[in-house]
């Protein structure tokens, strides 16, 4: 319940890996890149790291995720 990522996550307490993918999945585009962002730059400063606010981190997700951030690093935005 971080009020700082609230809009990227299900609104619950309690959530399932089940859950998180279809609210994932049903993200607009830009708020799906700024929740792939933040939990991407978590995942660099912290580099075992296995979740992030309460959602485990898949090898996919890190390879997206240092994707888009060397993306954002190179263009300066998406």
């Amino acid at each position: 319940m971080n009020p700082c990522t609230l809009g990227w996550y299900v609104p619950v307490l309690q959530t399932s890996e089940e859950m998180d993918s279809k609210f994932r999945r049903d993200l607009p585009d830009g708020r799906y890149m700024g929740r792939l962002a933040y939990r991407g730059l978590i995942m660099k400063g912290c580099r075992g790291i296995g979740v992030v606010d309460g959602v485990k981190i898949t090898e996919k997700e890190r390879m997206k995720a240092s994707g888009l951030l060397e993306f954002i690093k190179q263009h300066g935005s998406v």
